[in-house]
Order: C-alpha cells, then structure tokens, then sequence
C-alpha cells in the first residue's frame, strides 16, 4: 500500500515541493539568526505565495502547502496568515466548482476572524464571498457584496484594490447586459488608474473600454482603445497579450467601417499566430477574425477559406460556446452574396447553438443552487429512511431509478419538442420577415417614384409662375420708364428677380416639401438689399422679431416681392440727410391671419401723401400682390418720426 501511494505522481511532487521549502526555510535561518519570528514570517510568506501559484495547475500541492502553512501559523498564533490561509483555501475550492466548501471556509472565517465590521478584514472577506455569489450566477448578491468591499478599500486609499474591485463590478454589469453601466464603470477605473499611477491597471482598463464597446457597438471606441492598450502594454505584458490587444484592434477597425486597415493589422499578424498554431484557441479566433476581415474587404473566397479553417478548430476542440461566432460571420458572407437561402440557415444555426449555451449555464446554475440544499436534502432523506423501516433498500433504490428515468425521459421528450417548435417558429418568423422587407422595399420604391414625377411637376409649375410673374414686372416697368435712370430700372428687376431665385435656393436646404420658414426668407432678402441700396454715409440697423411659419412657396413669393418693394423704398427715401437709421421687421401668427409689420425711424411720409393710393410703380405691385392674397395694407407716420407698414394676410387651408 506505501509503494502504491509512492507511485501517485502528485504524491511525489507534493513531497519535492516540500524538501524543496523546508532547504529554503534552514537556509534562512542560516543567514538569520537573530529574530524567529521575521524567519516565521518568511516562511509563512513563501508557502502562502507558492500555493496561490498552484491553485490553478496542481490541487494537490497548493492544498498541502496550504495545511502545512495553516498549522504552522496557529502554532505561532500569527491570526493573519491563518486568516490569508482561509482566503486561499476559499478560492482554491471555488477553482474545483467546489462552492459548498468553498462556503463552507467563508463562514467559518467570518465566525473566527470577523471581529468587527470595518476592517481590512471585512473587506476581503466581502470581495471573496462576491467571486463565490458571482460563480454561483447569483449576480446581485454579488454586486452588493463588491461595492461594500468597494466602499471600505476606497475609504483606506487601497488603489490596487479599488482597481481590481471595478474590474469585477465591470464582469458583473457585462454578465447582466447592462452594458451602458458597465461603460461607465469603464471610464471611472481608467481615470482612478491614470490618477493613482498604476500601469498594469490602466492597460487593463483600455481592454475593458473596448471589451464593453464591443457590446454597445461603439467600435471606434473599441479599436482606439485596444490600440492604446497595445502601446501602453510595451514592457508590461507579454508578446501574446499584446497581439491579442492588436488583433481586436483590427477587428474593430473593421466594424467600424474602416476595413482595409483592420485588414492590414490582422494580416500583420499571420506569421506570429502561425507559430503558435498549437494553441487552438488563439489560432481559432485569430482565422475567424482574420476570415471576417477579409470578407468585408470582399475577399470573399479568401475569407470563407479561413472561416473553415477556424470553423474545423472547433470541431476538433469542441468549442460548442464559440460555434455561434462562426455560424454569425457565415451569415454575413452569405448575406453580403446575396444567397439569403444560406444565410438564413446560419442565421438558425447561431441562434441555435446560443440556446444550447444558455441552457448549459442554466444546468449548471441549477446543479450549484442544488448543492447548497444537499445536507438538508440527505438529512430529510434519513428521516423518512428511519420512519419508514418497513421499506427495504432495494426496493427504495428501485424506486429512485424509476423516478429519475421517468423525470430523464420527461426532461428529453420537452426539450426536443420545444426545440423542434422553436425552430420552426423563428423558421417561419424569418420567412415573414423577408417577405415583409421585399413589400417594404417595393412600396418605399414606388412611392419615391411617384414622389419624383409630382416634384417635377411641381417645378415645371413653378417655373411658369416665375416666368409669368417676371414678364408682368417688365410689363408694369415699361409704363414707368420715363425721367428714371436705366440703371436704376435694371437693379429694381433685378432685385424683384433675386427674391424669386431666393425661394427656391431655400427650398433645396428644407425637408418640407413646397414650404419655407417666413422669417428666413425675409432675412435673406434684407440682407441683400441692404448690401445693394445702402445709402452712403447711412448706417442702417435691422431687427426682426419672426413667429416661426412654415409659409407654402406660392404665397411666399409675393410676400418676397412686397418686402422688396418697401425695403428698397426705405433705403431710398426713408433716411435723406440722417447719419444712422433702423428698420424693424415683425410678423406674427394667429388663428385666422398673419400680421406683417415694417416700421422705421426716418422722415416719415409727406403731409396728404397716401401711399396707398399712389400711383407709382413699387405701390402699385404693393397693390396688387396684397389684392392677389386676399389681404389688406396701410400706411401711416409713427410718433416722434418714421413709417409703418400694415400687411394682414388671411391663412388659407
């Protein structure tokens, strides 16, 4: 039996790995004699650090260092490192998915150590029974349990601490989906990082910003900060975590739009992640990413090749939680081909395989929360075992097989029977949705069809207008050529002109169609005005005071052409011999009319003068456009000088 248990190849490296700490343990207290107790706490540091670096690799030695370790620090009554030993007995357990005593520990170190509420203590013990709730799916008592950790590291200036802790509120808020917290958190750990210098936590920090930008579909974010953390990460990470950092970067870069150089810098890559071709997992991804990105560079058979090439790297390692990002980038080639037959099948095979994940981690979560209630589950067991002593073994075994198969047989017939009906649901979905995006399209496109032709209607409409409403200028100015300069006539046209030109410049930079914002149009005609009649030696000021009125073009422009008929006579008349003027410009909006006001501070009109009844050439359009709208116009002098221009226009339907 002692040569069998000699054999166990655990056993012997367990045994080394002790003569190996027990020559290092005398040969400290060979170089120091004088203080046992800094020698106990090397030697305590030393089994401590060591098991916490076989946790993961080798049980067996990191549970022996870690009894050896225990029992020396009692002896001493060194109540801190019995305190770490629980610690790591806690996370060694919970490595082995063994959550019962990993709680076990917990709450026994919570009875022995946890003396007062605010320690340093405490806090860890927070921190590890959060990693416990967080294994066990049981997100929310997890994240209460972070940020009371949270809270305590960062009353006590702990940064490293406070770091990590935003690290795993961040897996937290990921697990939950609520990825705009999770981004938040993000920010808050880089900027603690930047302020509290730490380097490896700042880079960590960039991955978990572009991490989450994944998830928000933020690529820009994602591919510059995974860039930043490849050039920071210089000196501090490894070859392999650095690539990895680039790699996402490119993969980034291409969902952002920017493909050809997320190609480039996952092409760059080739020859390294060849050489570790060995690592499946790596290589899997690295020939996913790199088929995606050549894909979307329309390298379309080239991509397809490496998508088999990482598709087969599944298959033989099976990556069953990662098949649902291959059949994602089938679904995008095929859709991109326009072979939507395929797609569609790799569109249910996605969403297949993400089922198949989700009830795994569902399964497990249960098999966890089942093991939390096994004693009291085989204590109820025994009870009725003793109450019932009439029942033999075999017959209670038999029973027991009996109901397991039946609930095996139950549990498979439901879940075949809801696969097969969810299939064929999101099948049928997927068909609905198709024939409704084919509708769609056809409807949107004979819609813009028939939009376009009224549109060219509607310009040919409005350039007869145009032309008619010219020709009738030209007519009107022949009758009052005489005793005027040339000059003069050809810049009133041309003014009369420019405010029909205006309308339709404003048209092409407006969504709505055959309308314009009145108070933008006016501003524009003033502006031109006053750069092309005003006097000189005058300085003219311009308010305006707008409701906002969306005004249909053919009324607008008869409205253009009465402002330019009284500004250009207020430029002209208004102002002789004064240094500075004003004009101020208001329109307003009722129920039933609208108000147009043009007032300014000049000479004002000449005792028994009636504009309205004058017979000159810019009244008489006045006149005429006002009658044409079915509106009504006055003017009179205003108090202590100037004029004012009444228009009211009714609002038509």
């Amino acid at each position: 039996m002692l040569v069998q248990k000699f054999l166990n190849i655990k056993y012997c490296i367990s045994l080394l790995l002790l003569l190996f700490i027990s020559l290092s343990v005398k040969a400290d207290k060979v170089s120091d004699k004088n203080s046992t107790q800094n020698r106990f706490k090397y030697k305590e540091n030393y089994y401590l650090s060591k098991a916490k670096d076989l946790i993961r690799s080798n049980r067996d030695s990191a549970a022996f260092l870690l009894q050896v370790a225990e029992k020396e620090a009692r002896k001493e009554g060194n109540e801190e490192y019995v305190f770490w030993v629980q610690i790591l007995k806690n996370r060694l357990f919970s490595a082995y998915n063994e959550t019962d005593k990993a709680q076990a520990v917990l709450d026994k170190l919570y009875q022995e150590s946890i003396t007062q509420r605010d320690t340093i203590c405490y806090a860890y013990w927070l921190n590890e029974k959060g990693h416990l709730f967080m294994d066990e799916y049981e997100w929310e008592k997890a994240i209460s349990f972070y940020l009371q950790a949270l809270d305590f590291f960062q009353r006590n200036k702990m940064d490293i601490e406070v770091s990590n802790i935003y690290s795993n509120v961040i897996t937290y808020f990921v697990k939950i989906k609520d990825y705009k917290t999770a981004a938040f958190y993000t920010r808050k750990k880089l900027n603690f990082s930047l302020t509290s210098g730490l380097e490896k936590h700042i880079v960590r920090a960039y991955e978990d910003i572009g991490y989450v930008a994944f998830f928000t579909e933020e690529y820009d974010t994602a591919a510059v900060y995974y860039s930043k953390a490849f050039e920071k990460s210089k000196n501090i990470s490894s070859k392999y975590t650095r690539n990895s950092y680039l790699q996402s970067a490119g993969d980034a870069y291409v969902y952002a739009g920017q493909k050809r150089k997320g190609l480039k810098i996952i092409e760059d890559l080739k020859p390294y992640y060849d050489s570790i071709s060995n690592r499946a997992l790596p290589y899997f991804f690295f020939n996913m990413n790199y088929g995606n990105a050549l894909i979307e560079n329309n390298k379309l058979d080239s991509g397809l090749a490496y998508l088999k090439k990482a598709d087969n790297i599944a298959q033989e390692n099976d990556y069953t939680e990662y098949k649902g990002y291959i059949y994602e980038k089938y679904y995008r080639l095929y859709k991109l081909t326009g072979d939507f037959k395929k797609a569609l099948v790799y569109f249910e095979k996605k969403d297949s395989v993400e089922t198949l994940v989700q009830d795994a981690i569902d399964e497990e979560r249960l098999i966890k929360v089942s093991r939390m209630f096994d004693t009291n589950v085989k204590q109820h067991t025994i009870k009725i075992l003793t109450e019932e002593n009439t029942k033999t073994k075999e017959q209670i075994e038999r029973d027991k097989y009996v109901q397991l198969y039946l609930l095996f047989a139950i549990l498979f017939i439901a879940v075949i029977a809801g696969f097969i009906w969810l299939r064929s649901k999101e099948r049928a979905k997927n068909q609905i949705w198709l024939e409704k995006q084919v509708a769609q399209r056809t409807e949107e496109l004979r819609d813009k069809n028939e939009e376009a032709r009224l549109l060219l209607t509607e310009i040919h409409h409005r350039v007869k207008n145009n032309l008619q409403l010219i020709s009738s200028f030209l007519n009107l100015q022949r009758h009052f050529l005489k005793g005027k300069n040339t000059e003069d006539i050809l810049q009133e046209t041309v003014n009369r002109v420019q405010c029909m030109a205006l309308i339709h410049e404003k048209l092409y930079s407006t969504n709505e169609v055959g309308k314009v914002l009145f108070g933008e149009y006016i501003k524009d005609i003033t502006q031109q005005l006053k750069m092309s009649l005003n006097p000189a030696g005058v300085r003219i000021n311009v308010k305006y005071h707008f409701d906002d009125y969306l005004m249909p073009v053919e009324r607008l422009i008869p409205c253009g052409i009465i402002t330019n008929e009284v500004v250009t006579n207020i430029f002209k008349y208004a102002f002789e011999g004064m240094e500075e003027g004003n004009i101020k410009i208001v329109f307003s909006v009722d129920d039933t009319k609208t108000t147009y006001v043009i007032e300014d501070n000049g000479v004002g009109i000449p005792d028994g003068l009636d504009p309205t009844d004058s017979d000159s050439l810019g009244m008489t359009i006045i006149d005429g456009l006002v009658g044409q709208l079915d509106g009504t116009w006055k003017v009179e002098n205003i108090t202590p000088s100037g004029t004012k221009y009444i228009i009211q226009l009714p609002i038509k339907g």
